[in-house]
């Protein structure tokens, strides 16, 4: 590997090129050249804790994989961002990031493997603490899917993600 430097060829190794460095490589006993660019960080992943869920004033203790419910009924959660060590992200703020004053979380409603409808719940986040409020409309299969929630954060502008299975809701007429 080549790298331009002040109009001449320069031998050097990956870890040399800075973002706009033109280098080339040897490919066929050719040259292939292009401008480098750095690689996409991969973005901080964060977990949930003291996760507390709120259906039609029920509350559930703790992370479940499946809550139940009926059409209309008022649902609140809240949970907390740590990272691996158990460590609350207090730093993840909505004003402090420049985020829209009230978040919405996706969740959407499955049918025979297709998604038929899809609804968003307001969501506040202070200091490293997720509340979410919001009703289903109609009864059916709702589903929080991680890879959703996480493409709404990218929209945003979130450099981070959340590392968390997917969450269903079985709601009834």
């Amino acid at each position: 590997m080549q790298k331009l430097v002040n109009g001449e060829w320069v031998d050097c190794a990956q870890e040399d090129l800075v973002a706009g460095d033109i280098y080339r490589i040897s490919v066929g006993g050719g040259w292939q050249q292009q401008a480098y660019q750095d690689p996409t960080p991969e973005p901080d992943s964060f977990t949930t804790s003291n996760e507390a869920v709120t259906i039609n004033g029920d509350a559930s203790v703790g992370f479940q994989s499946v809550y139940f419910g009926s059409n209309g009924d008022p649902v609140t959660m809240s949970f907390d961002l740590v990272d691996g060590q158990g460590v609350l992200q207090t730093q993840l703020d909505s004003t402090s990031l420049n985020y829209p004053p009230v978040l919405a979380l996706p969740v959407i409603k499955v049918a025979s493997g297709a998604i038929v409808d899809e609804v968003y719940f307001a969501t506040t986040l202070v200091a490293g603490v997720i509340s979410v409020t919001g009703s289903f409309p109609a009864s059916g299969n709702w589903q929080m899917l991680t890879t959703r929630i996480n493409s709404s954060l990218a929209e945003i502008g979130a450099s981070w993600i959340i590392d968390k299975p997917d969450v269903t809701f079985r709601i009834n007429s």
